[in-house]
Order: C-alpha cells, then sequence, then structure tokens
C-alpha cells in the first residue's frame, strides 16, 4: 500500500486477492517471482541509500592541554564553565544562554 492511491487501492486485484499463483496448487508455484520488475513504479518501494549522520571519533584528550596553560583553578573552572555553555548552546538553540557566567 505504501505509495499507492486510496483510489487504486480498491481496484486492485493484487491487493485484495494476492498474486494469481496462490489460487493454484503450491506444486504449480513458479520458482522465481520477480515482482520488483514486473510491477508498476508505484509499487515499489524504493529505499534511500543516504547517509544521515556522521560520528568522528577523536584518539587524543584535548582537555589536558587547557589544563596545563592555566595560571589557576579558577581560570580553569571559566573555561570550562564557558566551554559546557557553547556544548548546551549548540544542542539547544532555542534556548541559548548568553551574558555573564554566574556562581
Amino acid at each position: 500500500s505504501r505509495g499507492l492511491d486510496p483510489e487504486k487501492i480498491q481496484q486492485s486485484d493484487l491487493w485484495w486477492f494476492g498474486p494469481a499463483f496462490l489460487e493454484v496448487p503450491a506444486v504449480n508455484f513458479p520458482t522465481y517471482v520477480d515482482e520488483i520488475h514486473n510491477c508498476e513504479p508505484y509499487q515499489r518501494e524504493l529505499k534511500d541509500n543516504q547517509m544521515d549522520s556522521m560520528c568522528f571519533l577523536v584518539q587524543n584528550n584535548e582537555i589536558l592541554p587547557i589544563i596545563d596553560k592555566c595560571s589557576s583553578f579558577l581560570k580553569l573552572q571559566r573555561i570550562l564553565a564557558w566551554c559546557v555553555r557553547f556544548k548546551e548552546n549548540t544542542r539547544n538553540p532555542l534556548q541559548i544562554t548568553t551574558g555573564s557566567l554566574t556562581n
């Protein structure tokens, strides 16, 4: 029924009665039924082979150089807070947090 108009389903013998070979004894069944190439285009279910997502694997730990470059724990804490805010703002662009950081 995918891609088939409701009016055409009402008129479709294949939909209501199935393939014609099912009306004969099983010994007379065809050995191979190539229904995909013998049916109308609207009867085919076409699969989209498009990639929906992408994944990247980072091998090195990027946080360690940041820790080494900070002169104080407070500075490191503020840098990480900005990073967390950036991450949250990119994940949910409808609720972007702006302004200065709070305690």
